[in-house]
Protein backbone atom coordinates (compact mmCIF):
# COMPACT_ATOMS: atom_id res chain seq x y z
CA UNK A 1 0.00 0.00 0.00
CA UNK A 2 1.31 3.54 -0.92
CA UNK A 3 2.24 5.98 1.82
CA UNK A 4 -0.27 9.32 1.47
CA UNK A 5 1.63 12.67 1.12
CA UNK A 6 1.14 14.64 4.38
CA UNK A 7 -0.87 17.84 3.78
CA UNK A 8 -2.42 20.50 6.22
CA UNK A 9 -6.19 20.63 5.01
CA UNK A 10 -7.06 22.84 8.03
CA UNK A 11 -5.01 25.59 10.29
CA UNK A 12 -6.52 27.89 12.93
CA UNK A 13 -4.96 30.44 14.68
CA UNK A 14 -5.08 30.67 18.45
CA UNK A 15 -3.04 32.33 20.92
CA UNK A 16 0.65 34.17 20.33
CA UNK A 17 2.38 31.96 17.50
CA UNK A 18 0.42 28.81 18.16
CA UNK A 19 -1.94 27.22 15.60
CA UNK A 20 -4.56 23.91 15.48
CA UNK A 21 -3.36 22.18 12.03
CA UNK A 22 -5.41 19.33 11.21
CA UNK A 23 -3.66 16.78 8.52
CA UNK A 24 -5.23 14.77 5.65
CA UNK A 25 -4.80 11.68 7.80
CA UNK A 26 -6.90 12.79 10.36
CA UNK A 27 -4.23 13.97 12.65
CA UNK A 28 -4.39 16.91 14.83
CA UNK A 29 -2.24 19.15 16.17
CA UNK A 30 -1.77 22.41 18.24
CA UNK A 31 1.77 23.66 17.81
CA UNK A 32 4.05 26.60 18.68
CA UNK A 33 5.09 27.59 15.43
CA UNK A 34 7.48 30.36 16.94
CA UNK A 35 10.56 27.67 16.59
CA UNK A 36 9.90 27.33 13.49
CA UNK A 37 10.28 30.76 12.40
CA UNK A 38 13.56 31.63 11.48
CA UNK A 39 15.50 33.37 8.95
CA UNK A 40 14.56 37.05 7.00
CA UNK A 41 11.60 35.76 5.53
CA UNK A 42 9.77 35.17 8.76
CA UNK A 43 10.80 38.50 10.14
CA UNK A 44 7.62 40.51 9.40
CA UNK A 45 5.59 37.55 11.10
CA UNK A 46 7.07 37.77 14.17
CA UNK A 47 6.95 41.45 14.12
CA UNK A 48 3.52 41.39 13.75
CA UNK A 49 0.89 39.66 15.30
CA UNK A 50 -1.58 40.54 12.91
CA UNK A 51 -0.01 39.27 9.77
CA UNK A 52 0.93 36.10 11.29
CA UNK A 53 -2.77 35.58 11.87
CA UNK A 54 -2.58 35.52 7.84
CA UNK A 55 -2.46 31.78 7.76
CA UNK A 56 -3.47 30.35 4.47
CA UNK A 57 -3.05 26.94 2.80
CA UNK A 58 -1.56 26.51 -0.85
CA UNK A 59 -1.06 22.83 -1.69
CA UNK A 60 -1.31 21.43 1.58
CA UNK A 61 1.50 23.64 2.58
CA UNK A 62 1.21 26.72 5.43
CA UNK A 63 2.02 29.71 3.74
CA UNK A 64 1.63 33.37 4.48
CA UNK A 65 0.87 36.41 2.10
CA UNK A 66 4.42 37.54 2.60
CA UNK A 67 5.45 34.26 0.90
CA UNK A 68 6.85 32.47 3.81
CA UNK A 69 5.50 29.00 4.05
CA UNK A 70 6.19 26.00 6.41
CA UNK A 71 6.21 22.50 5.03
CA UNK A 72 3.96 20.42 6.26
CA UNK A 73 6.18 17.29 7.06
CA UNK A 74 8.19 19.35 9.41
CA UNK A 75 5.22 20.52 11.20
CA UNK A 76 3.47 16.77 11.43
CA UNK A 77 7.08 15.39 12.65
CA UNK A 78 8.02 18.28 14.60
CA UNK A 79 11.24 18.84 13.18
CA UNK A 80 13.41 19.27 9.45
CA UNK A 81 15.28 16.47 10.68
CA UNK A 82 12.01 13.79 11.65
CA UNK A 83 10.53 14.87 8.58
CA UNK A 84 13.69 14.23 6.29
CA UNK A 85 14.27 10.74 7.56
CA UNK A 86 10.44 10.08 7.18
CA UNK A 87 10.90 11.40 3.53
CA UNK A 88 13.76 9.10 2.40
CA UNK A 89 12.25 6.28 4.44
CA UNK A 90 9.04 6.12 2.14
CA UNK A 91 9.87 8.42 -0.58
CA UNK A 92 9.73 5.20 -3.24
CA UNK A 93 6.21 4.68 -1.78
CA UNK A 94 4.54 8.24 -1.87
CA UNK A 95 1.96 9.09 -4.37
Amino acid sequence: MKQQRVKIIEAKPLTEFHVALKFNDGHEKEIDLLPFLNGQVFEPLKNDPALFRQISLEGGTLCWPTGADIDPYVLYYGSAEEAEKYIMKTSATLT
